[in-house]
Formats: C-alpha cells, sequence, structure tokens
C-alpha cells in the first residue's frame, strides 16, 4: 500500500513537471496566434496553480489517505478503538479539498480564457486594419501575410496540445493500472481468505481496498485537471483565431 502510494506521488510529480515545461510552450504559441493578453493572465495564473496543485496532491491529499488507510486497519483489527468517525472525516476533507481546487482552477481558466480571447480579437483586428490602412502598397499583403502566419501557428499549437495529452496519458497509464490492480488483489484476498479466516482480517483488506481506490480516484483527477488545463490553452487559441 506504501508502494502504491508513494506511485502515486511519482506520477503527480511527474506530471506538473512536464506541465510546467509544456506551459510556456504553449503560451508562446498562443502570443504567435494574437493571444497576446490571454497569454498574459495564463501564464502567472496556471504556473502558480500548478504547483499549488501538486502540492496539494502529494503533500496532502495522498499523505490523509494514507493515514486513513492506518486508521481503518487499526479500527477493524480491535473493537476497543473506535476510529472509524476520525477516518470518514479525513476521506471527506481530503477528497474534497482535490474537487473544490480542481473546480475553482477549471472555472477561472475558462473565464480567463475567454475574456483574454476577446480582448485579443480586437487587438489583432485593430492590428490588421492599421497595417492595411497605413502601410502604403504593401499594406493589404502584409495583413494577408499575418493571417497566414497566424493560422499556421494554430497547426502547431493544436499538435503541441494533442502531443501533450498523449504524453500525460502515457504518465498517468501504468502507475494508475498498478494502483488499480492491487486495489483489485486486496478484494479478491479478503473474499477468499472470508470463509477460512474472522471478519476483522476482511475488513481491512477491504479498508485497504478502498483507500487504494481513493488514490486511484486523487492521481486520475490530477491527471484530467491537467488535461483541462491542456485543451483550454489550445482552446482558448482557437476562440481567438475564430473571433478574428
Amino acid at each position: 500500500f506504501s508502494l502504491a502510494v508513494n506511485a502515486g506521488r511519482e506520477v503527480v510529480n511527474n506530471m506538473v513537471n512536464f506541465m510546467q515545461a509544456l506551459t510556456p510552450v504553449l503560451l508562446t504559441m498562443l502570443v504567435a496566434v494574437g493571444g497576446v493578453a490571454s497569454a498574459t493572465i495564463f501564464s502567472p495564473v496556471v504556473m502558480v496553480t500548478l504547483n499549488i496543485f501538486g502540492t496539494l496532491i502529494k503533500d496532502i491529499v495522498l499523505p490523509l489517505l494514507f493515514f486513513v488507510a492506518v486508521l481503518g486497519i487499526a479500527g477493524n483489527l480491535t473493537s476497543h478503538l473506535k476510529v472509524s468517525g476520525l477516518s470518514e472525516l479525513l476521506k471527506s476533507v481530503a477528497m474534497g479539498l482535490t474537487g473544490v481546487f480542481s473546480t475553482v482552477f477549471v472555472g477561472v481558466l475558462a473565464i480567463q480564457g475567454v475574456a483574454g480571447a476577446v480582448g485579443d480579437s480586437l487587438t489583432f483586428k485593430t492590428a490588421k486594419y492599421s497595417v492595411d490602412a497605413f502601410v502604403p502598397v504593401v499594406g493589404g499583403m502584409l495583413s494577408d501575410a499575418l493571417e497566414a502566419v497566424v493560422g499556421s501557428s494554430l497547426l502547431i499549437k493544436n499538435a503541441l496540445g494533442i502531443a501533450g495529452v498523449a504524453v500525460i496519458i502515457s504518465i498517468l497509464a501504468v502507475p494508475l493500472l498498478k494502483i488499480v490492480t492491487l486495489a483489485f488483489i486486496y478484494k479478491l484476498a479478503g473474499a477468499l481468505i472470508q470463509p477460512v479466516n474472522d471478519d476483522q482480517m476482511v475488513s481491512c483488506l477491504n479498508s485497504l481496498s478502498n483507500s487504494l481506490f481513493l488514490v486511484f480516484a486523487a492521481v486520475a483527477t490530477t491527471g484530467l485537471l491537467f488535461f483541462f488545463t491542456i485543451t483550454i490553452l489550445v482552446g482558448v487559441g482557437n476562440i481567438t483565431v475564430m473571433l478574428h
């Protein structure tokens, strides 16, 4: 169980490191398609929240779930120690923190992205018409060239977004498979020993299995949040070009 939790912490750390490397590239491509205001808004928000969320999962949520598993074992091995209430409370706190922060983060990104895209579209139109009107002879040609550059940059940015999602999935797939496999092994062990063992050991194994499913949910939620981050960054560029 400890190995599974550590694997979860490691995969979250790997995803955070990858997102910290990918985000500046996506923001640069966002500037290339005319999303200067969006990139300016996103740059501090995304980098700070990635660190906060990674720290929250690694150093708060997963240790809390580990403690929940320990309490589950202790409560099932002896009838004199009643800790089920504390265990449920810590479980609710851990998953509640994950859910609330994920919702707030995605909501803020989406709202800021739409606002930035509208501002960028106005800026782009102004720049395009200024070039067309005030640059003699070649103004129209430069204006068309600007649109061609934006369109090409959009294709590159979308390709980077797809590659980023593929890397996130590759980072997540094997560790999540290990965690969920261990959880099913605990369930299977509890079912097999139930006819020949007391209910306390069966309850311990089921408690460990349930805790592993919570670890799976926390790590998968982290990957889903990073997937949404990439999607929003790519989508904002598409909206910006569409509004152009």
